[in-house]
């Protein structure tokens, strides 16, 4: 059995994520540099898009990542 160690912690991001479009299907956003796409597996990783998203979206699923340093748009599922 592998155990995977996660050190990394990313630093807090005070960037808003910001709603280009939205309809019953899908949100795309706009998604800053320096946000985590979704939660790592270390618990002091909550902050992410998907962790923001599903505020508003509960349900949501995101369609694909963009790397931690990455900003620009993502597609985001309303549903499965």
């Amino acid at each position: 059995m592998t155990v995977i160690n996660d050190t990394f912690i990313a630093p807090p991001c005070s960037e808003q994520i910001d709603v280009l479009y939205e309809d019953h299907q899908i949100v795309i956003i706009n998604k800053p540099s320096g946000l985590l796409s979704l939660s790592g597996k270390n618990p002091a990783n909550l902050d992410s898009v998907h962790h923001r998203l599903v505020r508003d979206y509960p349900g949501c699923s995101l369609v694909h990542r963009l790397d931690f340093g990455t900003s620009g748009l993502m597609v985001v599922a309303r549903d499965k």
